[in-house]
């Protein structure tokens, strides 16, 4: 009878009954699911960093949070289930003080589980668990990009220590020698196994904010080739001071539209020895020396 019923999930069975009242054995168990009050109207989920319709690399490192928004028929001991891909995030039940909205975050792991692919689109979505029923919710595509330039990241940070360190000055020592004194000072480094045509490597000098330095991969590079960024200018070496080891390094990234670079990787940097104070007074000319101490 239809007031016996419940909402819920059932293991239902059946028995014969023959016409003496002899019961015979149970038949194989169906499990069924009933919902008396309608599946609740859920709201979709939201992906913040999705808002411009795109995810790249960067973003994809902060980490990206699915936001579950609040659910009117929600009560304390349903769950929540969500899929990101079709991989699950974990269970969440909700509580009797529940915050709206749920903010879960994606792992690392599962985000890039699929590959450094893009631009592609994942679906997400979730589950309500409530009386022993699962409600879906609208589900909804989030585009991604993670491809790179050079080898696939090692993990969510920036330092991919599988990229060449760079060399730098005249004399490949990474020193400033008075060969380099006034001279826009070379800068070269070693290709990754895969260069694509737009590839972007950008310079780094000490602790100046600016790019000092690129190098746009043409094409007819190959892997492994040692190439040679754009000098850096004197000037550059003077502004960021001297040092015993003034970090420089570079960043990598995919070319997009022949505009700007994105989806970067960051190299280990090379220390190098800067002084050029001293460079300075061993070129002076002897005559400027002896009038200094006249």
């Amino acid at each position: 009878p239809a007031a016996l019923l419940r909402s819920g999930s059932f293991r239902v069975v059946a028995r014969l009954i023959d016409r003496a009242g002899n019961v015979g054995p149970e038949s194989l168990s169906h499990r069924v699911t009933i919902q008396l009050m309608g599946a609740a109207a859920l709201p979709a989920p939201v992906v913040p960093l999705a808002a411009d319709n795109l995810i790249n690399l960067e973003e994809a490192r902060r980490p990206v949070v699915v936001q579950i928004p609040q659910i009117a028929q929600a009560v304390a001991g349903n769950s929540i289930q969500i899929y990101w891909n079709e991989r699950a995030l974990g269970s969440l039940p909700v509580r009797a003080d529940q915050q709206w909205p749920i903010s879960v975050n994606v792992p690392w792991a599962t985000i890039v589980a699929d590959g450094f692919v893009g631009p592609v689109a994942r679906p997400v979505r979730y589950e309500l668990e409530q009386n022993g029923a699962l409600i879906n919710s609208p589900q909804i595509q989030v585009n991604i990009d993670f491809r790179v330039a050079g080898p696939d990241p090692q993990g969510p940070t920036e330092l991919n220590t599988l990229l060449n360190p760079v060399i730098v000055g005249s004399r490949r020592d990474n020193a400033i020698t008075p060969m380099d004194i006034n001279q826009p000072v070379p800068v070269q480094v070693r290709l990754y196994d895969n260069p694509r045509v737009g590839d972007l490597l950008v310079l780094h000098w000490g602790n100046l904010a600016r790019v000092v330095a690129r190098y746009r991969v043409t094409g007819n590079e190959t892997p492994g080739q040692m190439v040679d960024f754009t000098p850096v200018p004197y000037d550059v070496i003077t502004e960021a001071g001297d040092g015993l080891a003034i970090q420089v390094f570079y960043r990598i990234f995919i070319n997009v539209n022949n505009v700007r670079g994105v989806n970067g990787q960051r190299a280990n940097p090379t220390p190098v020895r800067v002084d050029t104070a001293r460079l300075q007074r061993l070129t002076l000319p002897k005559e400027a020396c002896s009038r200094k101490w006249v």
